[in-house]
């Protein structure tokens, strides 16, 4: 059974009750999510990554990145298995098939861009999908693989 997570474009994300509101302290996170965790900070090329990776909340097993500036601030949310999320009125779940997640999330937004063949960008969400096959999965994997959600879209528009 997979965790369901509510996410609200320029808000942040939520579990049950617990909100975690984009520029919320790294800190502060960890202390709230009752999960299993990998710090995973990286630099590669000279940009500087932060991210926890979570693979269990709440006792459900989840793979989950959730991403921090280099002042420690939450950014960006990755979700690859074991979250279903709720935008609004709408939930889309990861193993669904991709056209279908679009579709859903067409309902909500008059915009989207396909990024390339199997990812979609929806810029007034401030979320982009990801099927299978564009994930680096079998070539006809046609559900949805990944889930991205984040403060800022403007590295994905250029």
């Amino acid at each position: 059974m997979n965790i369901l997570l509510r996410y609200i474009p320029d808000h942040g994300i939520f579990f049950g009750d617990l909100k975690l509101s984009w520029g919320m302290p790294r800190s502060t996170i960890r202390a709230f999510i009752n999960g299993s965790y990998e710090p995973a900070d990286v630099e590669i090329a000279g940009i500087f990554y932060r991210r926890d990776i979570y693979t269990k909340i709440d006792h459900h097993p989840v793979f989950l990145f959730l991403n921090y500036t280099t002042d420690e601030k939450f950014v960006e949310s990755e979700i690859h298995q074991g979250v279903d999320l709720c935008i609004l009125d709408k939930t889309i779940q990861i193993g669904m098939s991709f056209l279908d997640a679009v579709n859903t999330l067409s309902e909500l937004t008059s915009s989207s861009i396909a990024i390339e063949e199997g990812e979609v960008l929806f810029p007034e969400l401030k979320l982009s999908i990801s099927s299978g096959a564009r994930m680096g999965g079998e070539e006809e994997d046609e559900s949805l693989s990944y889930i991205y959600s984040t403060t800022n879209i403007e590295h994905l528009l250029t």
